[in-house]
């Protein structure tokens, strides 16, 4: 399963009493229905985690191709580990292998 997930933003709204849904399309289309309200959160979320995350591996990218003067500000280990965590999400978000 790859390909384009459904555009944020989503946002997580209660339905029924102690019943949450994901919405999106400004609360005109729903996602998932019949979650508890920190499930729908979370998932409401997930465009906006995959963002960050596909940001802050760009990012990590660029510090790794910096040269040796005074960079990067973080050990090696410490930025490879990072950067095989965020790899790993985002290709798990887009249904890609990692």
């Amino acid at each position: 399963m790859s390909g384009q997930h459904t555009a944020g933003p989503w946002d997580a709204q209660e339905v029924s009493d102690d019943e949450w849904g994901v919405f999106f399309d400004a609360g005109r289309a729903v996602l998932v229905v019949g979650l508890d309200e920190s499930d729908a959160r979370l998932i409401a979320a997930a465009p906006d985690l995959l963002a960050a995350c596909a940001a802050a591996l760009w990012q990590l990218d660029r510090i790794a191709e910096w040269t040796d003067e005074g960079y990067p500000p973080m050990t090696d280990v410490a930025r490879d580990l990072y950067r095989q965590q965020l790899r790993a999400a985002v290709a798990k978000a887009r249904g890609e292998s990692s």
